[in-house]
């Protein structure tokens, strides 16, 4: 760039010298001279050729050392942008993209200055300066942790304000670079929008730099891109363009490239034709996208499974993770208990032939892996599958599995198996990354499970194994809110024993609490699939029957009495005793339409059944 102006300055003074160094000799011919004579003439003559000639190649090397230099730089900024991109796979080409587009437009406002930026010293400095910046608009992300480069960022939040950050930073970095003219206030501004609402300063209007304007016109189709997950039509370039104009970008930027769009965008594309060609450079900067997308799944995975102690979101979001890396078309977490592996949650296509498999440890290649404590891949698993039965409907068996054992300090607790359709889909790399994923999945697996233990401890009665009355009013509740929205009858029983008293009075607490029990047994053996039984509290049960009008309930509940009726219970010392039950019903909606009016209503008419004495159901 700079090596023009140099000779313009250097060249003016060799040339007078070589005029009269050489003019001499011809003088002294023309007047006659020998050329004994004419030697001394001549002598400062070929003295001056000389030198003239060693400037001029200085000169001429000079020049080339200064283009190299010039290519050099160009070389390093644009391979500086591919490994910024290289941080993110998806990003690949971004910053190549958005500086071409950058050029190309800003070319067409070299051509017609007037147009847009009136004033303006639109010159091939500029188009360099702009070029530059294009390439470099990102550089303040080099700043960032990789977390909060992923696509799910809120659009507001601590951690969208962090990532803003990144056009100040990168301005920091480049603000004493000016080549030829400063770069730092491109990349400052050119996420400031048209209409006042970008960042970071909230520039509107002509107030953002030129060069920031033209950029950020290739930086949201490289946001179409993104949006998409592929690579934009034309038309979907043009047509996103003109829907910005006006709010985000300038509109008289946006009227000239939808104008040009033709052109601009066939020398995107030929550019990135010939860019493809560059494979070494694409190998390299792979390795290094590769790396940097291994360490943000496993961030953006340890934080999700950190953020959850429900044992069903845990598979879905490893599966969501991995299959970012490595091909995951099923998936299966195997829990071990009582001595054996069961699945307790599936995922894809195989999974209702998956929730049906069962291993002991030692069995198959899942028993063998849990067992043994080492992660395999690639091992058939039709081995272990089976085939599929005909309602499965699951299509071809899966040609590959990934299996990891999972286990902490404490011990073994699972496995995670990944089934992938094509054989030998699971690299070694791949090993490695789901191993460091075990790992985290295993720690969150321990909290969920003590989470599920915990909850399930404090929904059920101890003494009864069955639901308590916490578990009672929040099942009441789904089943109530569920019987409105489908207009669907719903029952609700309380159920009180008759003659409990005595018993613990005749033979002590012990003894009543051998027949609660077994009462409770009795009762969930005497209800239906799909109703609940729960102890309310003491010798009181409360039972809730869906989708049941009250004419159901009663014959159900009827056969319930009778059975309890009739059943002995044998204590330690071979005593039997009995007792019996006293029910009332309240059926939604005839009879409430909230939980308390129903509770309240079926306590009554089991108050009114005792009193009676009655073998119906009291109402």
């Amino acid at each position: 760039m700079h090596a023009a102006p140099s000779r313009r300055r250097t060249l003016p003074y060799f040339v007078p010298l070589i005029a009269a160094a050489t003019g001499a000799p011809v003088l002294c011919l023309l007047a006659g001279s020998t050329w004994p004579e004419l030697v001394p003439a001549a002598l400062p003559a070929l003295v001056a050729l000389l030198v003239a000639g060693a400037g001029i190649e200085r000169l001429r090397a000079r020049k080339g050392q200064l283009e190299q230099l010039v290519r050099l730089h160009q070389q390093m900024t644009e391979t500086f942008a591919r490994a910024i991109d290289a941080r993110d796979a998806r990003r690949r080409g971004h910053a190549r993209r958005v500086a071409v587009t950058s050029v190309e437009l800003g070319r067409r406002l070299v051509a017609r200055p007037g147009a847009v930026a009136p004033g303006e010293t639109l010159d091939k400095a500029w188009l360099e300066t702009l070029h530059a910046a294009a390439l470099l608009h990102d550089i303040g992300q080099l700043g960032l942790p990789d977390h909060l480069l992923r696509e799910d960022l809120p659009e507001q939040g601590l951690e969208q304000e962090k990532f803003r950050h990144h056009a100040e930073l990168g301005a920091a970095i480049l603000r004493e670079v000016t080549l030829p003219r400063p770069l730092a206030p491109l990349v400052r501004h050119h996420h400031e929008r048209w209409d006042g609402k970008g960042y970071p300063d909230g520039l509107a209007g002509d107030a953002i730099p030129l060069g920031a304007r033209v950029i950020a016109v290739g930086d949201q189709i490289e946001r179409l891109r993104r949006a998409l997950g592929r690579a934009p039509s034309r038309n979907e370039q043009v047509d996103h363009v003109a829907r910005l104009a006006g709010s985000v970008l300038d509109p008289r930027l946006a009227d000239l490239f939808c104008r040009a769009a033709g052109e601009i965008l066939g020398v995107v594309e030929d550019d990135e034709t010939r860019r493809a060609a560059q494979v070494e450079v694409h190998e390299a900067l792979d390795d290094i996208g590769a790396a940097r997308s291994e360490v943000t799944v496993l961030y953006d995975l340890a934080r999700r499974l950190g953020q959850s102690l429900d044992l069903s979101e845990l598979l879905p979001q490893v599966v969501e993770h991995l299959g970012r890396m490595m091909p995951v078309d099923s998936a299966a977490l195997y829990l071990e208990s009582g001595g054996e592996l069961s699945a307790r949650a599936a995922h894809g296509p195989l999974a209702p032939l998956l929730v049906r498999r069962s291993f002991a440890p030692g069995e198959g290649h899942i028993g063998w892996a849990f067992r043994h404590g080492v992660t395999v891949v690639n091992e058939d698993p039709r081995t272990d599958l089976g085939p599929p039965s005909a309602e499965d409907d699951t299509g071809a068996l899966p040609r590959a599995a990934a299996l990891v054992p999972l286990g902490d300090d404490v011990g073994r607790i699972g496995l995670l198996a990944l089934y992938a359709d094509e054989p030998a889909a699971f690299t070694d790399d791949h090993r490695r990354v789901l191993e460091a994923a075990g790992a985290q999945l295993a720690r969150a697996l321990r909290n969920a499970l003590r989470y599920e233990a915990i909850q399930r401890s404090s929904l059920t009665d101890p003494l009864t194994g069955i639901p308590n009355s916490r578990f009672l009013y929040l099942r009441l509740e789904q089943e109530l809110a569920r019987a409105i929205r489908a207009a669907a009858p719903l029952t609700v029983a309380v159920m009180d024993l008759d003659g409990f008293k005595a018993v613990n009075d005749r033979h002590g607490h012990q003894a009543g609490d051998v027949v609660l029990r077994r009462l409770a047994g009795i009762l969930c053996e005497a209800l239906r699939t799909g109703d609940t039984v729960c102890r309310y509290a003491g010798d009181e049960f409360v039972a809730l029957l869906p989708e049941t009008t009250v004419e159901e309930a009663e014959a159900i509940l009827s056969r319930l009495k009778e059975r309890v009726r009739t059943t002995g219970y044998e204590l330690s010392d071979g005593t039997v005793v009995q007792v019996g039950i006293s029910v009332g019903a309240a059926a939604f909606p005839e009879d409430g339409s909230s939980l308390e009016e129903l509770i309240h209503r079926a306590d009554k008419a089991m108050y009114r059944d005792k009193s009676a004495g009655r073998e119906l159901v009291a109402r």
